[in-house]
């Protein structure tokens, strides 16, 4: 440790305890970071499955309508638009569970619409 700096530094209720932690020098182990996220996970298991489900649904519902459906003899369109269907909708999923994982850890009570909100108005100017 290096001198004149703690392993916790000392919280003066403008910044929760998990951001303290965050900001805290001190390094974690894997082990530490691994259980960290089970944790928040565990704790709000359904708010991250919402926001990270949602906007996967037009890309589940494309790919059971192609499974369903006979295949057309050029693959190529429908295999392009599944691709870039799923590029999107990943992209949009991952913003908005790592805002609600966020929102966990900055001690504010996690919100999957505003995540998901938030998600579609950085990624709409990245689109556009």
């Amino acid at each position: 440790s290096l001198p004149g700096m703690s392993d916790r530094p000392a919280t003066d209720g403008t910044f929760s305890d998990a951001v303290a932690r965050i900001a805290a020098p001190r390094r974690l182990s894997g082990p530490e970071i691994v259980d960290h996220g089970i944790q928040l996970a565990r704790q709000h298991y359904g708010a991250l499955a919402l926001a990270a489900l949602l906007p996967m649904l037009p890309y589940f519902g494309i790919d059971f309508w192609n499974a369903s459906h006979r295949q057309p003899l050029n693959p190529w369109p429908t295999l392009m638009v599944s691709m870039l269907l799923t590029t999107i909708c990943s992209a949009v999923a991952d913003a908005a569970a790592a805002r609600v994982a966020m929102d966990a850890l900055e001690g504010r009570s996690p919100d999957p619409a505003r995540a998901l909100g938030l998600a579609l108005r950085r990624a709409w100017p990245v689109a556009d």
